[in-house]
C-alpha cells in the first residue's frame, strides 16, 4: 500500500492518504482511527516537514516541538497498530 516493490521506493504521504481513503472500508477493520482527522494530521506533518526542510535556522519553540512530537507519535501509533492487526489477521 505504501511501497512500490517494482521501483523499490516508498510512495509519498499524499499517495498514502489516497490509498487509505480508497480502501477505508477494508482498513477500518484494523483501526477505528482512520478518517479525516488522521488524514489531516498526516497532511500537517508533511507540510511542516516540507517547510522546515527549506529553512536554514529553525526557531521552533519547545511547546510547538512537543505538540508536533505528540501528533507524530499519535499518527505512528495508529499506523503501527494497523500493521500489527493486519499481520495478526493474516498469520
Amino acid at each position: 500500500m505504501f511501497f512500490d516493490g517494482e521501483r523499490s521506493q516508498f510512495y509519498g504521504l499524499k499517495q498514502l492518504i489516497k490509498r487509505f481513503k480508497e480502501n477505508e472500508a477494508e482498513l477500518s477493520k484494523h483501526s477505528g482511527s482512520l478518517g479525516e482527522d488522521l488524514y489531516r494530521q498526516i497532511r500537517v506533518l508533511k507540510h511542516d516537514g516540507d517547510a522546515a526542510a527549506h529553512v536554514i535556522e529553525d526557531t521552533i519553540q519547545e511547546e510547538e516541538l512537543q505538540e508536533k512530537s505528540g501528533t507524530a507519535t499519535r499518527v505512528v501509533k495508529v499506523l503501527l497498530s494497523m500493521r500489527e492487526s493486519a499481520w495478526t489477521m493474516t498469520n
